[in-house]
C-alpha cells in the first residue's frame, strides 16, 4: 500500500482509505432503513474521523465547519444539524464502531518490535479515570464526583492500542482483565491487579502475567534461580532475587515465580508465571508497561480526548474508537 496520496488526493482522502471498504462492510450489520438517514453509519464515521483528524474542537464547531467549508463534498463529508449528530450518537451501537477498528488493526501491516516478537504477544493492561459531568448518573465514582475509567489493553509487538472497555469510575479492573483473557498472551499489569484468584485464572486459561505485587507476600521458598541481568546494567539493581515459590494464603497451591530487587530507593516485587525468561526481561518487561500511561496522557493532552462530544455511555465509547482509528491512522 502506498503511504503517498496520489495526484490530485487529499491527505485526508488517504488517510481514511483504508476504513471505508469496512465502514461499507460493517454498515450491512444496520437496518436497512438507516441507509436513507443523513448520518447512515459510513457517513457518522467519516465526519468524526475527519473532526479528530482536523482536531475541530467541538461538534457545534464540526457542524458549521461542514456547513461552511468549500472542501466538504471534495471529501464526502456530510453536512448535519447538533440534533442529528447526538441522535446518531445514541442510534447507532458502539459495537459498530468495536467491530471496525479491530478490523483496521487485523487488515493493516503494522511495524513489529523484532525484540517483543521473541517473547511471545505482550500486552499492559491498565484503568485510568476520565473526568464526567455531574449530569452523568452513569459514570458513578464518589458522591459529589462524576467520572468514568477507560480499561486499556495496550499491544507491545506493534506499539498499538487493541482493546479498550468504558465503565463507571468503580468499575473493577480485575474483571475486565478476566473478560479479554486470551490464551498464549503475556499480560503486564501493576499492583491493583493483584490476586491468587486472577492469578489462577490467567494461569488456567493458558496465558501469562508479570504483575507487581502490593507487599511482601508470604510464601514458601521451591527453589532458587541464578540472577540474569547484563553485567553492564548490574549496577542498576540491588538486593535480587529469582525464586520458584509457592504462596502461603493462595489455596489453589499453583507454582509461581518471584522477582524482588530495590532499583531508584524502591522496592519491587514481580509475581510472573513465565519461568522462560531470564531474570532482567522479566524486569524490562515490566518496565514498558509505562506505555500504556502514556498512552493515556497521549489520549487527555495531545488528543484532547477529555472534551466529550456526547454524555451517553454509548456516546461516549463510540467517540474513543474514531479517535484510537485517527490516531493508528495517522
Amino acid at each position: 500500500m502506498s503511504h503517498q496520496p496520489q495526484k490530485g488526493q487529499t491527505v485526508f482522502a488517504k488517510l481514511s482509505e483504508p476504513v471505508e471498504p469496512i465502514a461499507q462492510e460493517v454498515a450491512k450489520q444496520c437496518p436497512q432503513k438507516w441507509d436513507f438517514l443523513t448520518l447512515n453509519f459510513p457517513r457518522f464515521l467519516k465526519n468524526l474521523l475527519y473532526y479528530f483528524v482536523m482536531d475541530i474542537g467541538s461538534l457545534r464547531l464540526l457542524v458549521n465547519d461542514l456547513r461552511t467549508s468549500p472542501q466538504v463534498k471534495e471529501l464526502g463529508l456530510t453536512p448535519a444539524g447538533l440534533a442529528t449528530f447526538h441522535e446518531s450518537f445514541l442510534r447507532f451501537p458502539s459495537s459498530l464502531f468495536r467491530a471496525l477498528f479491530y478490523q483496521l488493526l487485523e487488515g493493516l501491516c503494522w511495524i513489529t518490535v523484532p525484540e517483543f516478537q521473541a517473547l511471545g504477544r505482550l500486552c499492559c493492561v491498565d484503568g485510568s479515570l476520565f473526568p464526567a459531568l455531574v449530569t452523568m448518573q452513569w459514570a458513578v465514582y464518589k458522591k459529589k464526583v462524576r467520572a468514568f475509567k477507560f480499561h486499556c489493553c495496550f499491544e507491545l509487538n506493534r506499539m498499538i492500542p487493541i482493546q479498550f472497555v468504558i465503565g463507571p469510575g468503580t468499575s473493577n479492573e480485575k474483571k475486565v482483565l478476566r473478560d479479554i483473557l486470551e490464551a498464549g498472551v503475556t499480560y503486564i499489569t501493576d499492583r491493583g491487579y493483584v490476586s491468587f484468584k486472577l492469578f489462577m485464572e490467567i494461569h488456567l486459561k493458558e496465558a501469562f502475567f508479570i504483575i507487581r505485587s502490593k507487599k511482601k507476600l508470604l510464601t514458601t521458598v521451591l527453589e532458587t534461580f541464578p540472577v540474569e541481568i547484563p553485567a553492564s546494567l548490574l549496577r542498576l539493581y540491588s538486593q535480587v532475587t529469582d525464586q520458584r515459590v509457592r504462596f502461603t494464603k493462595d489455596p489453589s497451591g499453583i507454582e509461581y515465580r518471584l522477582i524482588t530487587f530495590w532499583a531508584a530507593g524502591t522496592y519491587f516485587a514481580l509475581v510472573t508465571n513465565r519461568f522462560d525468561l531470564t531474570t532482567f526481561e522479566v524486569i524490562a518487561l515490566y518496565g514498558f508497561r509505562w506505555q500504556v500511561e502514556l498512552l493515556f496522557r497521549f489520549l487527555k493532552r495531545t488528543l484532547h480526548g477529555l472534551h466529550l462530544l456526547n454524555h451517553s455511555p454509548n456516546g461516549v465509547e463510540i467517540q474513543y474508537y474514531p479517535l484510537l482509528t485517527a490516531a493508528v491512522l495517522q
